[in-house]
């Protein structure tokens, strides 16, 4: 949760950032709150999301048994969302923050990763699934080691083709991280808490090689100039639509529908993700880079995390519950810990602003740019609120079972 809790936050920051900085983040991706942005979104958000339902869903899904917790990966969330404070102070006001930002942040992110990497088995079980979040962790290294040289290049430490590492870090970062983990938790999570029909080894297996095939000859095309950042990102999103078009068929086909919200938010991201790679196949257009990077990065796969956390923050509160239950008690329901209707709310509100957001890039003016800000501020803070009532309601209900305890003792 110490991950999982700061996933609103940053969600929050980053409509603070579009309220005052209004059309301007809108007009190149290269400016440099468009790229702090971004950051609040793929690491503040996405990263956060990332790292803290990896601890959950490795042993519970994944059958991989994590090292007990010790004081050094206890911090490891401190460090990393402190390092990306640095990461934003560098890009907006202070650049000498970078390399040391850069340096804090891929510890951070080295050090969780090592420690799921070790912990990997390959026994027969599961196996198809362990290799997908395998091969994630590896992307996630690696975006994190080409981050690092970034910030060393920014500031003038050495020279490096910029625009060049900066395409092939998001492309691992994205499709190898971001977009692999999503599969491979959807793989799981769809049938089990959305209702649709279990996903086919066979589909999941031809999907992975495809996606990596895809990032690795990219890669190679782009590093040897063979092909330019509009080729690069054409054939990237191959893999990101067919993505978002397995979500959308699944749920359709869906034998039992149950989590309604979830499901929600699941096509929402599908739906942008499916519409961003449309943009970058088809359009022409002055702003298609940053229109596709809006639906993709700024809706699609925030959707995807933000509804998988509503269902995460309550199950881990039921289990510290679960934990303190007295024998003989009855335990209130997941459900119960986190009603659909309090889901619905921050839903719509998110959903209002995945339609505000692509207006205020097609046309940027105060009203459309706040309003999107706005609606967004509205989700992730309702979400941040709802996450922080679950947390004082669960200590506080742990905390009598412990009173009542001791005084029957």
């Amino acid at each position: 949760m110490r991950y999982l809790g700061m996933v609103p936050v940053w969600g929050l920051f980053a409509a603070f950032l579009i309220l005052h900085d209004g059309s301007t983040l809108f007009v190149s991706r290269w400016a440099l709150n468009t790229v702090a942005l971004t950051h609040m979104i793929t690491l503040g958000i996405l990263g956060n999301a990332m790292l803290g339902s990896l601890l959950q869903f490795l042993p519970v899904a994944a059958g991989v048994r994590l090292a007990p917790a010790n004081t050094m990966s206890l911090q490891l969330p401190i460090i990393f969302n402190l390092a990306l404070v640095g990461l934003l102070a560098g890009l907006l006001a202070w650049p000498w923050l970078l390399p040391w930002a850069g340096l804090l942040l891929t510890f951070s992110i080295a050090f969780h990763a090592t420690g799921c990497l070790l912990a990997m088995r390959f026994d027969g079980k599961k196996t198809l699934l362990r290799l997908g979040i395998t091969l994630m962790l590896v992307c996630l290294l690696l975006t994190a080691v080409l981050g690092l040289l970034l910030t060393l290049g920014f500031v003038g430490f050495f020279i490096i083709p910029m625009p060049l590492l900066t395409d092939i870090h998001a492309a691992i970062g994205l499709l190898g991280g971001v977009v692999l983990l999503c599969g491979c938790v959807g793989s799981v999570i769809m049938p089990m808490l959305q209702g649709t029909s279990a996903v086919p080894n066979k589909l999941l297996r031809y999907w992975i090689t495809a996606l990596i095939v895809v990032l690795v000859a990219g890669v190679v095309l782009r590093s040897a100039n063979i092909i330019d950042g509009d080729g690069f990102a054409k054939l990237l999103v191959l893999p990101v639509a067919a993505f978002g078009i397995a979500i959308i068929v699944f749920q359709w086909r869906a034998p039992h529908r149950r989590n309604r919200t979830l499901i929600g938010f699941w096509c929402i991201g599908a739906m942008s993700l499916l519409m961003s790679a449309l943009i970058v196949l088809w359009l022409s257009s002055p702003y298609k880079t940053l229109l596709a990077g809006v639906l993709a990065i700024g809706i699609g796969l925030p959707s995807l995390v933000l509804g998988m956390l509503l269902e995460i923050a309550p199950f881990i509160a039921w289990l510290k519950l679960q934990r303190h239950r007295q024998q003989g008690s009855r335990l209130q329901s997941v459900d119960g810990l986190f009603p659909e209707n309090r889901k619905q709310r921050i839903f719509l509100f998110f959903a209002l602003s995945a339609l505000a957001l692509p207006t205020a890039v097609i046309w940027p003016n105060a009203i459309s740019v706040r309003l999107a800000g706005l609606l967004l501020a509205s989700a992730h803070g309702l979400a941040l609120f709802e996450i922080l009532s679950l947390q004082f309601r669960t200590r506080h209900r742990v905390g009598a079972r412990i009173d009542t305890q001791e005084v029957r003792t």
